[in-house]
């Protein structure tokens, strides 16, 4: 049975693996208070750094699981099989917080995002041991919280910024559960972990 378009586009179109570097251009290129003050050299290195190590990476190494058929689909929907690919994402982000630290003049907000990030990755995995929760949430719930704490630590009035945010959280809520994918409670608690790994980082 054929899945049903429009919510599986939106759940490959808005998967968790793009939601780190949706995060980072919005720091670097779409925000006002932070486009002008990066250096060119700085926000192109630190792009570059985040679409190899938390997207390329990530995605080269599930891939290569699909084709040895350890993962059955980029998705990941069976719990079991989440586990190897959480483990190593986690990885992946560790080495991004540690190579972001030797970038010279590289805002501490993006420092703080790519950790609240790999936050949310160590929940993930630990609450997977014994519950399915949704990643692709996870995702968007960061990026949502990340953009209310820099509105929150710059007084900025980044409404719009933030009503888009939680418009796509909807459109992503909505594809997961049309799809079966998970529960309203998993994508709500998926939603939280994503939120509050920002929360805590940024307020």
């Amino acid at each position: 049975m054929s899945k049903p378009f429009l919510p599986n586009a939106i759940s490959y179109l808005l998967h968790p693996i793009l939601m780190p570097s949706i995060g980072v251009v919005i720091i670097i290129y779409l925000s006002p208070y932070f486009a002008i003050f990066i250096a060119p050299p700085i926000a192109k290195i630190t792009t570059l750094t985040m679409l190899l190590l938390t997207l390329t990476c990530p995605i080269s190494a599930t891939l290569y699981f699909i084709r040895k058929k350890n993962i059955t689909s980029l998705h990941i929907e069976d719990r079991q099989q989440r586990q190897v690919p959480l483990t190593y994402t986690l990885l992946f982000y560790t080495l991004t917080c540690s190579v972001l630290k030797f970038i010279p003049g590289i805002p501490l907000v993006i420092y703080f995002f790519v950790l609240g990030t790999t936050l949310a990755i160590l929940a993930a995995l630990i609450i997977n041991y014994r519950w399915k929760i949704s990643t692709h949430m996870i995702g968007i719930g960061g990026v949502v919280g990340m953009i209310i704490g820099l509105s929150y630590n710059l007084k900025a009035p980044l409404d719009l910024y933030i009503l888009s945010a939680v418009f796509l959280a909807g459109m992503i809520a909505y594809a997961r559960l049309k799809l079966n994918a998970h529960s309203p409670l998993q994508v709500f608690i998926g939603f939280l972990v994503g939120l509050v790994s920002q929360f805590i980082l940024f307020l």
